[in-house]
Formats: structure tokens, sequence, C-alpha cells
């Protein structure tokens, strides 16, 4: 398993990067501007912190003939950052930290299944099973503080001295972002074709109150998705329109 987390990191720092990555550009132009966005002193640290965000949300890419020199792409998240706020895209990026990173999605599932009835989080407790499972490494240690600062950062947590409390075991989301969250999902998979008791099954989800996916899935069927509700199978087949018309 990749640990994959190598900082902590601020939904602010990740929405104002995403804006700045405007599609088609070479990136080691903009990557001094990019560190600078990140509000650590150190400049190791900053370099960590892009890493992840590189990993998880820039979706660079190499091109044909340009070696190997990195280039910014017609990304959904780009352009959901320059449509909606920092406060309606925190979800959104928060979803797609735990559907893209492996570490994030085995740390998520001790959290579902050790703390979901208790108040308070001990981080010791969770490297314990994180070294059991992955190996006794300094990185799984700071991967397992990383990751739940990073919660607290998106309104999940709250940190109380070398512990955490919940804040939000559930969060409520709006129709809109619900939707929003559905087609980045297909977009983060390239693959437009949801089975529905995927979504309730998927850790990435565990964060939301999905209460409204049903209303979500009518209230947008036809406009972003094709919703087929049988009596043995449920899916919504998004529309590429709803990624490429961005």
């Amino acid at each position: 398993m990749i640990v994959g987390i190598d900082r902590s990191f601020k939904p602010i720092w990740v929405y104002k990067i995403l804006q700045m990555c405007v599609p088609n550009v070479e990136y080691s132009t903009i990557e001094d501007e990019i560190l600078d966005v990140v509000e650590y002193k150190g400049n190791r640290s900053k370099v960590n912190v892009v890493k992840v965000l590189k990993r998880y949300y820039l979706n660079l890419e190499k091109r044909p003939g340009s070696g190997n020199k990195l280039w910014t792409t017609n990304n959904y998240l780009h352009h959901l950052s320059k449509e909606l706020s920092l406060e309606s895209m925190k979800p959104i990026l928060m979803f797609t930290l735990i559907q893209n990173c492996e570490m994030a999605q085995f740390l998520q599932n001790k959290l579902k299944t050790m703390f979901i009835d208790q108040e308070i989080i001990e981080p010791i407790i969770i490297q314990k099973y994180a070294k059991d499972e992955i190996g006794d490494r300094s990185n799984v240690k700071k991967a397992v503080n990383y990751y739940l600062t990073i919660l607290s950062y998106f309104d999940i947590l709250e940190k109380e001295g070398k512990k955490f409390k919940w804040l939000n075991k559930k969060l409520v989301l709006s129709d809109h972002i619900l939707k929003e969250i559905i087609i980045t999902y297909a977009y983060l998979r390239d693959n437009y074709e949801i089975d529905i008791d995927e979504i309730q099954d998927n850790i990435a989800f565990s964060l939301f109150d999905l209460s409204n996916l049903e209303t979500v899935l009518m209230k947008y069927n036809k406009e972003y998705w094709v919703y087929q509700n049988r009596f043995d199978s449920k899916k919504a087949i998004v529309k590429k329109e709803a990624v490429n018309n961005k």
C-alpha cells in the first residue's frame, strides 16, 4: 500500500491552487506561485503538500515530445473551483481525497468501524492498526496524524491536544453539491455508469448524509445523467457533456 499522505493541507490551499491551474499550461511556469499558496515556512513542507495535491487533485499529464514536462489538463475540479465558493467546494475536495487516496480509504474505514460511536478519537490506536496492516514505518504514523488533521481542516474533526473529537460525523449536502459529487465520482473513475448501491457502500461517501440521494437522482435525471431505477438494480449513467461542457 502506498502511504500517499506526505503532509496535512488546508482546503483553501487546494481551492486556490485549482483556480490557478488553467488548462494547457506548462506546470513549471506556475510552480513557484503554487508553492507560495501553501502557508508553511519550510520549503520542504511546501513541496510535500504540493506533492499530495499533484497526486490527488491537479490531474497533470506528460505530453508526447515534451520530455518530462507536466501540463495542466481540462480538470473538472478546476472548473468547479471557478464556479463554487470555498465552502461549497470543501465536501467535493474531501470526497476527492478519499476516493483517490488508498491510505485515506484505509484510515476512513478505521474511523467508521472503530470510532463512529465514540466522541474522542485517539490517533495512537489507529496508528497501531496501521502499523500492523501496513508496516512499522515512521511515515505510516505521520500519515495518520496528517489525515486526522486534514479532517479537522475540513470541519469533520476538532483537535484537542493530541486527540480529536467529532464535529460532523455526517455532512448534510445540498442537492446541488451532491449532484456535483456524483459527477466528480464519474470523472475521477473515468467511468460514467454508476451503480447506486456502489455509492452507498463506497467509503468516500461515508462522511455524507445521503438521505437526499434519491431526490437528487430524480431531480437531475435527463439533465446530467440517465437514471435507471429497476426492480433489481439502480444505475445513473452520467452524461459526459456534464464534465466536458465546463
